[in-house]
């Protein structure tokens, strides 16, 4: 059962004005809030995944520079999420089965 595919190379490393731009305390967990000027070519779609230092995660909210995680304690209690707070740099992966349709779609479009 293959949920998700990564590459196992770093495709954004989300740092200095981009990082980690709010982190939010739901009832539920917690909420980071992502932003890297390199989304802007990636294709990053509302529920879909991603990796934010090796954790894979469900993608929130995404717009042309930003998106949102939401993470359980246990996820919290068990990574370095509990060590990440606003500024923090953080590695990103992305999903390589949406990167093959989004580039299928782009060369049927070009036919």
């Amino acid at each position: 059962d293959l949920q998700h595919a990564y590459v196992a190379a770093l495709e954004c490393l989300a740092h200095g004005g981009d990082g980690v731009c709010t982190v939010g305390n739901p009832d539920y967990g917690k909420a980071y809030a992502v932003m890297c000027d390199a989304l802007v070519d990636l294709e990053l779609v509302d529920k879909g995944s991603v990796t934010v230092n090796g954790v894979s995660l469900t993608v929130c909210n995404p717009t042309s520079d930003t998106f949102q995680v939401c993470i359980i304690p246990y996820t919290y209690d068990n990574t370095n999420f509990h060590a990440i707070q606003v500024g923090t740099t953080v590695n990103l992966e992305f999903d390589i089965i949406g990167k093959y349709i989004a580039r299928m779609t782009e060369l049927a479009n070009c036919q």
